[in-house]
């Protein structure tokens, strides 16, 4: 077991999402984090299993506790659950931005995968 791993030696993988350091200050201005929204607590979250561990202002942290469900055919990750969950991170930190009755949508996610996760 590493640092990666949780207490039953499945891998923990993170979802970051980030926004540019300029952004960052207009939003820690504009917005309370998420505004009592919980992706935790989304159909999405329960279905993959993830956990929102942290939002602040433009930022978001997820955790994923992957067992083998959540593998591909070669036992790595599969990349369309972490495409859910940098999705849902980058959600989040951009919905920690938004003023009170706005709302945004994701339009196009493109993830190049250089090695298996």
């Amino acid at each position: 077991m590493d640092d990666g791993d949780d207490r039953h030696g499945r891998r923990r993988n993170h979802g970051v999402g980030r926004l540019p350091e300029s952004d960052h200050a207009d939003a820690t201005r504009r917005a309370s984090p998420t505004r009592g929204r919980h992706a935790s607590s989304s159909p999405i979250a329960t279905l993959i299993g993830f956990t929102l561990t942290a939002v602040s202002p433009g930022e978001a942290v997820i955790e994923l506790a992957a067992s083998r469900q959540h593998t591909n055919p070669m036992g790595a990750l599969h990349g369309g659950v972490f495409c859910d969950i940098a999705d849902a991170a980058i959600g989040i930190a951009y919905a920690s931005t938004l003023a009170e009755g706005e709302t945004f949508a994701t339009i196009e996610r493109n993830i190049n995968f250089l090695k298996p996760v």
